[in-house]
């Protein structure tokens, strides 16, 4: 089971450059899921098909998306997170995140969107996120996302896959691989890129220089250690990169 993550940077840029590079991207790797952030609906853009459908329909996956924050709600510009998979997913379930009022850099409303993919006898839980801009709402986020997925997946193998705005040594991520916990209580999944390759960076932000890693797969009652885990997205086109992080791909058993 190959999962991707990738944050498509929504309609910034030249998209009508960049979505071919992207396409690119998901066709040569032909991942059984992919967990796309920043997915919008604008308007202005493809008569406000969403960009979640248009990739899509220009790769063969089916799309499951969910607006997370509403920018224009009559004419329609929206973002959010859309999941992409062969088949439509068996089940599909979003939480709505506190957005913390107090904090300035905590505007945007966030979610988590789960589907449930059945492959014959096999189970798993992919979950699609893309947390705050604020250290203490990614906090909230990840305590919040952390019981969603326990609530949903139960005992049964599940993915947690986005943006998480936070690199590994931050308490967020600290909290969710179980380095840290919050009242007695922490999450319990594994960083697939770090139980891949250990102590190096993977860095995916920003994708012409990348200095951050701050796109993760976490796995959680995974039956095995990831088999592999890299970065796509880093070779530019006529100096134009598919989106300003890079994609992460990991191969479960």
């Amino acid at each position: 089971m190959i999962v991707m993550t990738y944050n498509i940077w929504n309609y910034a840029s030249s998209w009508k450059r960049r979505m071919p590079l992207i396409c690119g991207v998901i066709r040569d790797v032909h991942p059984d899921v992919v967990a796309l952030q920043e997915t919008r609906h604008d308007f202005r853009h493809e008569r406000g098909r969403g960009q979640g459908e248009q990739l899509a329909a220009a790769t063969g996956y089916h799309a499951t998306s969910e607006t997370a924050q509403v920018y224009v709600p009559v004419a329609r510009v929206d973002e959010g997170l859309t999941i992409l998979t062969h088949e439509p997913a068996a089940r599909v379930r979003i939480s709505h995140l506190t957005l913390l009022g107090a904090e300035r850099a905590d505007e945007n409303h966030r979610i988590c969107l789960g589907v449930t993919i059945d492959s014959g006898s096999k189970r798993l839980h992919v979950f699609n996120t893309h947390f705050s801009l604020s250290a203490a709402a990614r906090e909230s986020n990840a305590r919040e996302v952390a019981d969603f997925v326990a609530r949903e997946a139960g005992d049964e193998p599940a993915v947690l896959a986005g943006d998480l705005n936070a690199e590994p040594g931050e308490a967020s991520i600290r909290y969710l691989t179980g380095a840290e916990t919050r009242d007695g209580v922490t999450g319990d999944f594994i960083d697939c890129w770090q139980a891949v390759h250990g102590v190096e960076p993977g860095y995916t932000y920003a994708s012409w220089d990348s200095v951050r890693r701050i796109d993760y797969v976490l796995g959680r009652n995974l039956s095995a250690v990831p088999r592999r885990a890299w970065v796509v997205g880093n070779v530019p086109t006529d100096d134009a990169y598919p989106s300003d992080h890079l994609g992460l791909v990991v191969d479960l058993e």
